[in-house]
C-alpha cells in the first residue's frame, strides 16, 4: 500500500498537445488567458503527480503539458510491451521519497 491509498492513474494512447489546444480555442480560450486549462479537452485530468516514461525516452513529447507542470518522471528503458507490475511498483516506491514542492 502506499500513501493513503488514494491513487488515480491515467493512461492515454495516442494522446495529442494538439487535440487540447484545439478544443480549448474551438470552445473560445485565447491560450494567453489563465482559465484555458477549463477548456482543454483534458479538463477533467487533475494536476499529475508522477510521469512514468517507457522506452528510453527522456522528454514530455507534449504530454499533457498543463497538467504535468509539477510532474516529477520516472524513466525506464524497458519498451511498452515489456512493461510488467514490478516497473509500477518501483516507480511508487521511487516516488514516495520524492520532495513535492510544486515549483517551490
Amino acid at each position: 500500500m502506499f500513501g493513503r491509498g488514494l491513487i488515480r492513474v491515467n493512461l492515454l494512447v495516442n494522446y495529442s498537445w494538439r487535440w487540447d489546444i484545439d478544443h480549448a480555442s474551438r470552445n473560445g480560450s485565447d491560450p494567453r488567458h489563465a482559465k484555458v486549462e477549463s477548456n482543454l479537452a483534458s479538463a477533467d485530468i487533475s494536476r499529475i503527480d508522477l510521469i512514468i516514461r517507457w522506452g528510453g525516452r527522456r522528454r514530455l513529447s507534449g504530454f499533457l503539458p498543463v497538467q504535468s507542470v509539477y510532474a516529477d518522471f520516472y524513466f525506464l528503458d524497458a519498451l511498452w510491451p515489456d512493461f510488467e507490475p514490478e516497473h509500477l511498483y518501483q516507480a511508487l516506491r521511487w516516488y514516495e521519497h520524492q520532495e513535492v514542492t510544486l515549483g517551490g
